[in-house]
């Protein structure tokens, strides 16, 4: 297949590993490596990088953490990428949305709020914290600003059967559905080619996204370290950490760490992270690994199965949620 030598298109930017849910699929709030790191404040620091990832081609940022909303310079920071140019997303459990909501309208693109369950209780309960009434009252609010956000789904082995209570739910809410099958962590990876079939049925509903290049990606059983890695992690994102330093090639395999000192541009072209960018999707760690905010990124950087399966699942989504199709 052909390898696509593009330039990083996006950004995982975390702002902060700190968050107030304890969920059972995360990482950040139990891993002393992210636990133990400390954000750092000065607004400068972030003003260079976002000018210097503007310079090296990244189109789209991923305001992330951890809890982005715990920022109170959020708004600042979302109103700088947006006067840049920027596609931006954040992704919120709904509690700090409402007191900061009135600042940061207009200035997300992608607004993502995750609701795991129809059921307050089972949604809390995989959240670690109460924030299902929080989450439904900031998709509300969010709609009274005109926004468009975006339930975040993730879909795990205890909660797929909510799948058709959440698609009612997300139409009585009036907003899109974001199937998110469930990162390969803790035990709760796994779905049977049954399980596959049945997610990839909603397909054609209006205002449901279900990623067939990801399904067929957690049919593969995720990422084959070695010559036959698809990860392009450190290819097709640029990662920066709340302490302002990229890793390379991705948050979760941490090859190279440096600390952003001045140019960020000259940084990322470097010999060290130009060597790190060797380890994405081949080390022994990765094998498996669905971690989709570096996979599906990926999908766009060799033109295979999983190019086309990608390019088909947003193409005929936009087109069902704007033009009305449900086809069923």
């Amino acid at each position: 297949m052909i390898n696509i030598p593009l330039k990083p298109m996006f950004c995982n930017y975390f702002l902060t590993y700190k968050c107030g849910s304890t969920c059972e699929f995360c990482d950040f709030w139990r891993v002393p490596g992210f636990k133990n790191v400390k954000d750092k404040d000065n607004f400068d620091d972030i003003e260079k990088n976002l000018l210097d990832l503007k310079d090296l081609g990244v189109q789209y940022i991923d305001f992330t953490g951890g809890d982005p909303l715990l920022r109170d310079d959020l708004p600042k920071i979302l109103s700088l990428a947006k006067n840049l140019g920027f596609i931006t997303m954040i992704t919120s459990d709904g509690r700090l949305y409402n007191k900061m909501s009135f600042e940061i309208a207009d200035m997300v693109d992608y607004l993502h709020f995750s609701v795991d369950s129809n059921e307050a209780i089972e949604h809390n309960r995989i959240r670690g914290v109460d924030s299902f009434d929080a989450a439904i009252a900031g998709i509300k609010q969010a709609k009274k600003l005109k926004q468009d956000p975006i339930i975040n789904y993730t879909v795990t082995r205890e909660n797929i059967a909510a799948l058709p209570d959440m698609v009612t739910m997300a139409q009585k809410l009036g907003v899109k559905l974001y199937i998110n099958p469930v990162y390969n962590h803790f035990g709760l990876e796994g779905f049977d080619d049954m399980s596959i079939r049945y997610l990839k049925r909603y397909f054609n509903h209006k205002n449901v996204l279900v990623n067939l290049a990801v399904m067929a990606f957690v049919k593969a059983k995720g990422n084959r370290a070695g010559l036959k890695a698809r990860c392009r992690a450190a290819q097709s994102v640029i990662t920066i950490t709340p302490d302002n330093c990229i890793v390379s090639p991705c948050v979760f395999h941490q090859k190279e760490k440096i600390k952003i000192e001045k140019n960020l541009k000259m940084l990322y072209n470097s010999p060290n992270v130009l060597r790190a960018k060797r380890y994405q999707g081949v080390s022994e760690k990765c094998e498996g690994c669905m971690c989709w905010p570096y996979i599906v990124p990926s999908f766009n950087y060799k033109a295979d199965n999983y190019f086309a399966l990608n390019l088909l699942s947003f193409g005929m989504f936009w087109m069902k949620s704007y033009k009305g199709v449900d086809v069923k």
